[in-house]
């Protein structure tokens, strides 16, 4: 057993197998973590942004997180996406089959609701669309479906108000020969879009113009959480005088990127660090990367943020022993085992060749006590080859360290006792063979030469 602990052959392949281990633990730990996100539709800005973050991260030296776009057809197979596993992370619309199993990383941008009615237009509040042409510019289920809620909160019926799609180029026409009454942009305030369409509007009717104010946007977005309450202030849309000329307050939705619950805390933490620290790039761009904000930390909101986002927007980001402190603990539990396993087999290889020792020893005290009663040069000759086989298993048990130093000095002790006392019987059997001594008869003169 001692031979086999001490031979190549087992401890090579052992050393091989540990560094491999380690070696491919290590390159695990540093391997970039790949995450599906889902997104779409094809063409909109949020593939734009996505992509162009997916491109600043795959640049980084020493890439922690690399992403894959998963591309979809609107926000909601995003969402179904990420909740039937596919994709890891999906860039969601809070007002349209939010992910039941994502949880909030960033808002991507908010996107006002705003209802623009040209110069000198009777409308001044939601409650007056009703029988009224909206254009709505850039058309989809969704901000239809925005409109029939907002119209619903009013006691409007959605059939009462026809819905005329648009897009940008086509709205100052549509104001000029008055197939709209109004238009409605769902859009980043500050963003293209929306000053996009005020200019357009102005323009067409030769005039400042009305903006319809939702205002009961507060208690709207009390009762509805997916919807919030936002102010367009004085001047946002630039001009002398300024656009709008007073504060008003509207409705608005949010773009959000949502990550899966059981995507790991530690993931998400890096990923929000990266979006946010290239947020100030991606801006350069051209994508909403400016519009991108920190969510609500609350707790006790309708759209509760990941874990690993709170940590990183809290400074509570877990370092690499954070992380692993499991794992590191387990592998010191298991090294102690290895290394305790390892010992006790060593000790027991030491105890049977000890054993072993302890019984040729035993052995040359039998011989040595043959030897001391032997009667006959045949007795003695076969305890004195005994003795030689006894001395070349030790010769070869030493060889190949099965004999301890202490070992190997007590069998060296026994077979020089057995040796001697073979001698010393040897002798004692040969006296009676020689002849004894001559003796002088008493009283006889003895003989001389004169």
């Amino acid at each position: 057993m001692s031979r086999l602990l001490r031979s190549p052959l087992l401890w090579v392949p052992a050393a091989v197998l540990v560094t491999l281990l380690v070696a491919a633990g290590l390159r695990l730990a540093a391997s970039p973590t790949l995450l599906r996100v889902a997104v779409g539709p094809e063409g909109s800005a949020d593939v734009k942004l996505i992509s162009d973050l997916a491109l600043q991260m795959a640049h980084d030296k020493a890439p922690s997180l690399k992403l894959k776009l998963v591309k979809t057809s609107d926000v909601a197979q995003s969402a179904a996406e990420l909740d039937a596993g596919r994709a890891d992370l999906a860039v969601v619309r809070s007002d349209v089959s939010m992910s039941a199993t994502g949880l909030t990383v960033a808002i991507l941008h908010r996107n006002a609701v705003a209802i623009i009615a040209p110069r000198g237009s009777s409308l001044h509040s939601i409650a007056e669309l009703d029988k009224k042409r909206i254009g709505i510019l850039r058309p989809t289920l969704e901000n239809e479906h925005l409109l029939d809620e907002l119209l619903s909160e009013y006691g409007i019926a959605a059939k009462s108000v026809v819905q005329v799609p648009l897009e940008p180029e086509g709205l100052a026409s549509a104001i000029r020969e008055r197939r709209i009454d109004a238009v409605m942009v769902v859009a980043p305030p500050s963003g293209n879009l929306m000053n996009t369409a005020v200019q357009a509007v102005a323009s067409a009717s030769k005039g400042e113009p009305v903006f319809v104010e939702v205002k009961e946007s507060e208690a709207i977005a009390e009762r509805k959480p997916v919807y919030e309450s936002h102010e367009i202030v004085n001047g946002l849309f630039g001009r002398n005088p300024p656009r709008p000329k007073a504060n008003f307050n509207t409705l608005a939705i949010t773009y959000r990127l949502v990550a899966s619950r059981d995507l790991e805390d530690y993931v998400v933490s890096d990923f929000t660090r990266r979006l946010f620290t290239l947020r100030m790039a991606l801006s350069q761009g051209g994508s909403f990367a400016d519009h991108i904000e920190k969510p609500d930390t609350d707790n006790d909101t309708a759209l509760p943020l990941h874990p690993g986002a709170a940590a990183y927007f809290d400074g509570n980001e877990k370092s690499f022993f954070d992380r692993y402190d499991d794992w590191f603990y387990l592998g010191a539990m298991g090294l102690s085992g290895l290394v305790s396993g390892l010992a006790a087999l060593i000790a027991s290889a030491r105890a049977w060749a000890r054993r072993g020792t302890l019984s040729a020893i035993d052995e040359l005290i039998h011989i040595k006590a043959e030897a001391r009663s032997a009667k006959d040069e045949t007795a003695l000759d076969e305890a004195e080859a005994a003795l030689a086989e006894i001395s070349t298993a030790a010769l070869r048990h030493a060889r190949d360290g099965r004999i301890d130093d202490a070992g190997l000095s007590a069998l060296s002790l026994a077979m020089d006792e057995c040796r001697q006392a073979i001698a010393d019987r040897r002798m004692r059997l040969a006296r009676p063979l020689s002849k004894p001594p001559a003796t002088r008869p008493i009283g006889a003169t003895p003989f001389t030469l004169s």
